[in-house]
């Protein structure tokens, strides 16, 4: 009985398992080379939460027109924390420069590659 419980508990944990790993796709960001973009705008808004980062950005458009941008990290943030970001790292009302892989649908938005901060520190965020 013991062993037919365990093995019960085992498919069911394989099974369940898939989900973790399935995730999300990035299909929806243009990470061919050469398409990645350089922005250079206001944080509007800065979350440091999992599964991933994000920050709003307000970018001025070459029109004057101030549009708001959402970018959204590759790593985690186990992962972005050893790559020295904190909560701290990014301050509402900061003007920051981003690399970043757009959205292919040209919504604004995209994968950040990385950010430079106003003090010249340079953050990964793949």
């Amino acid at each position: 009985m013991a062993l037919k419980s365990i093995v019960i508990s085992t498919v069911a944990a394989l099974a369940l398992s898939g989900t973790a790993w399935a995730h999300h796709s990035n299909a929806h960001f243009d990470q061919n080379d050469g398409s990645r973009i350089s922005l250079t705008g206001e944080v509007v808004e800065y979350q440091l939460i999992n599964p991933h980062a994000f920050i709003y950005l307000n970018v001025e458009s070459d029109d004057g027109e101030v549009i708001e941008w959402a970018l959204q990290t590759g790593g985690n943030v186990g992962r972005l924390i050893r790559a020295n970001w904190s909560q701290d790292s990014v301050v509402e009302g900061d003007m920051i420069s981003a690399t970043l892989a757009p959205m292919r649908d040209g919504t604004p938005g995209g994968l950040l590659v990385d950010i430079t901060l106003p003090d010249g520190t340079v953050l990964g965020a793949e």
